[in-house]
């Protein structure tokens, strides 16, 4: 039996903090989790239908909250604790282009700017192994701001680190 605490100890709720630490978790089986079904579920074929009914949306929906919440709790901390954050968590996170259409100005993108890209995209697209339909950790993303689409890939290990940071 654990003795770990899960929640504020004095209303038995969980704090923001471990929702978010959950979040991450729960996103971190949806992508490390995919390969392991079908490494071990050959006889199962209805899991490897379950995982390829659900993992999208699932990982879609955790993604969007995760940013959210996170984008929202960055904006009531203190000037020093951003800085305390950018310094312990990882600065990019994937990469960035302003304009899809010529594929150039490809920059790297930062934890902050993908939260704000993955809350805004108008289109979330998944990779694949070509072996068995596992789920990739990278994310593309599809947008267009102020008249222009623009395009970014996330890697997911670097978000979950980032966000982790960022709890």
């Amino acid at each position: 039996m654990s003795n770990l605490k899960y929640g504020n100890s004095e209303s038995g709720m969980p704090s923001e903090s471990d929702l978010t630490d959950k979040m991450l978790y729960q996103l971190a089986c949806i992508f490390f989790g995919s390969s392991g079904f079908s490494e071990n579920t050959s006889s199962l074929d209805c899991l490897i239908e379950l995982r390829n009914k659900f993992q999208e949306a699932e990982a879609n929906v955790l993604l969007v909250s995760l940013a959210a919440t996170i984008r929202r709790r960055s904006e009531s901390i203190s000037e020093y604790e951003k800085t305390q954050i950018v310094e312990m968590g990882l600065k990019e996170v994937g990469e960035y282009c302003k304009n899809k259409d010529t594929n150039s100005n490809t920059m790297p993108l930062t934890f902050r700017e993908a939260c704000n890209k993955i809350i805004h995209a108008d289109q979330l697209e998944f990779s694949y192994a070509a072996k068995f339909g596992e789920l990739l950790p990278k994310v593309h993303l599809l947008g267009s701001q102020q008249g222009r689409e623009w395009s970014a890939t996330v890697d997911i290990n670097l978000y979950i680190q980032s966000a982790w940071h960022h709890g």
